[in-house]
């Protein structure tokens, strides 16, 4: 981090250049996500609507985040000071990663290193993204997790934190599930709540600024369960035009794609989870790795997530190593993590890499679909096991055994292979 601080400050050229190599699109404004935020409450401290509009931003974004976090914001907060928040932020994010399991060999440790020195990690750092804070308060939940009553809760509550601020994070909650039935239920119970309020509280405000969430593109460095459906779509549209006769056939397929990749999905996890072994959960990693689990399902299934988001893997890697030591499905999911991880830095290399070499745009068109279509299967691949492995999780607790008993099954039958 002191390298490229230095690196900024003496050589832009050569910092924005090296953005370039490892896949990112500098931008003039370094941390520009800790800039929106803290404009935007400037702005709205000045009685600027930031919902509709926002001249705080330096690229005129509306504000799409929890409304708590503007009044969270200190009275003399300004966009002047970004420089500070991201630096902090980033050593921050860093610093926090001491708290994962330690992982064992030289595999593991080097796997750990590309994860966490990625384009995914990279990204959410230039941008100084409130995802990377996400992540800081997700590996001290899972810090927590494996203490007593009062650590737990302390843990819980990093995580109904963390969804306050950004929705999503209440994925994490998926650990209550551990916790003895009546105490689960009652933090349950005590989290609605908080919710219903921060709804009471804010209104329309909090809808106005899920509204404004920005809409992705299968082509771009979004993730989704649309992508593949949707992109398939675009990419036979000529065929549409061509011959009108397939247009109602292309109308339907998206839906019937991601019907298809669905429940393929989710029977490759069912396959999966049958084959974990429950000494998992006892392990250091068990928290890390069901949170972690839940939130990359849980974007890649409701909505459009830009790529920074997937710095969550690196909850996930500890335990997935762990695994890999005898399952062979565990290390093929890690290295698929670790493509994804770098994939944009692979893609922008595609897009503007591929031109100065002297090839064609159809050509280069050609080959950006195909690695497209490639980057989204593997993720299917990677949320499938990630799902198998929270199914897993919810299976090993006292809610997963009473449910499963009224699941008819064949005590003889052996669990089959992935």
């Amino acid at each position: 981090m002191l390298a490229v601080t230095v690196l900024h400050a003496a050589w832009p050229a050569a910092y924005l250049g090296l953005l370039q190599i490892i896949g990112l699109v500098p931008t003039d404004v370094p941390f520009l996500d800790a800039s929106y935020v803290l404009g935007s409450a400037e702005c709205a401290r000045r009685g600027v609507d930031i919902y509709s509009t926002n001249p705080c931003d330096p690229m005129g974004r509306v504000y799409d985040y929890s409304p708590l976090l503007i009044d969270l914001m200190p009275p003399g907060v300004t966009a002047g000071w970004t420089m500070a928040v991201g630096l902090i932020l980033a050593l921050a994010f860093y610093a926090s990663l001491a708290l994962l399991p330690p992982v064992r060999g030289r595999w593991p440790m080097a796997a750990m290193v590309l994860a966490s020195l990625s384009t995914m990690c990279a990204y959410a750092l230039e941008r100084a993204n409130i995802d990377a804070l996400i992540l800081i308060m997700m590996i001290g939940a899972g810090a927590l997790a494996g203490g007593r009553e009062a650590r737990r809760l302390g843990g819980h509550a990093l995580v109904l934190s963390a969804g306050l601020l950004k929705f999503y994070p209440l994925a994490g909650l998926v650990l209550l599930a551990r916790e003895p039935p009546r105490r689960g239920l009652a933090i349950a119970a005590c989290c609605l709540l908080v919710l219903l309020l921060l709804c009471l509280a804010y209104g329309a405000t909090l809808f106005q600024s899920i509204g404004n969430r920005p809409i992705g593109f299968s082509f771009t460095d979004a993730f989704a369960a649309a992508n593949l459906p949707q992109g398939a779509a675009i990419l036979l549209g000529p065929l549409g035009r061509d011959h009108p006769a397939l247009a109602p056939v292309l109308a339907w397929m998206p839906a019937v794609l991601g019907l298809v990749f669905a429940l393929r999905a989710l029977l490759q996890a069912m396959r999966y989870a049958m084959r974990m072994p429950a000494a998992v959960w006892e392990a250091p990693e068990a928290p890390y790795l069901a949170m972690g689990a839940a939130l990359i399902v849980g974007c890649f299934f409701t909505g459009f997530s830009i790529y920074y988001r997937g710095v969550d893997f690196l909850l996930v890697l500890p335990g997935l190593l762990a695994l890999g030591r005898t399952d062979r499905t565990a290390s093929g999911v890690v290295i698929a993590i670790l493509f994804l991880m770098w994939s944009e830095a692979f893609r922008q290399g595609i897009v503007q890499g591929l031109p100065l070499l002297g090839l064609n745009p159809v050509a280069v068109n050609n080959v950006h679909a195909l690695f497209w279509l490639i980057r989204e299967l593997v993720w299917w691949r990677v949320v499938a096991v990630l799902l198998g492995i929270v199914l897993a999780f919810v299976a090993s607790t006292f809610w997963g055994r009473w449910a499963l008993q009224y699941v008819p099954h064949d005590d003889n039958k052996g669990s089959q292979p992935i």
